[in-house]
């Protein structure tokens, strides 16, 4: 079964919480890069710190990430 093959079957399964536009083509191009790579921009940090690190988590949410590396980095830089 495909769970995300409409845009209605997805808002099932997910909710955007919140986004912040890239402040430039450079940042989204330096952003992009580093997730390639498995390394957590500054941007990024920053966004996910704003909006998971002073709020306690509530019960069953979650950060999915696909890729491996990012995953780590993501758990190292956050936890830290």
């Amino acid at each position: 079964q495909t769970f995300f093959s409409t845009p209605s079957d997805t808002t099932k399964f997910l909710n955007l919480v919140s986004f912040r536009p890239f402040a430039d083509t450079a940042d989204a191009v330096s952003a992009a890069t580093a997730c390639m790579e498995g390394k957590v921009s500054k941007s990024l940090k920053s966004f996910l710190k704003k909006q998971l690190g002073g709020k306690k988590s509530k019960k069953g949410d979650s950060l999915a990430v696909a890729d491996k590396a990012l995953a780590v980095s993501l758990n190292e830089k956050l936890m830290s």
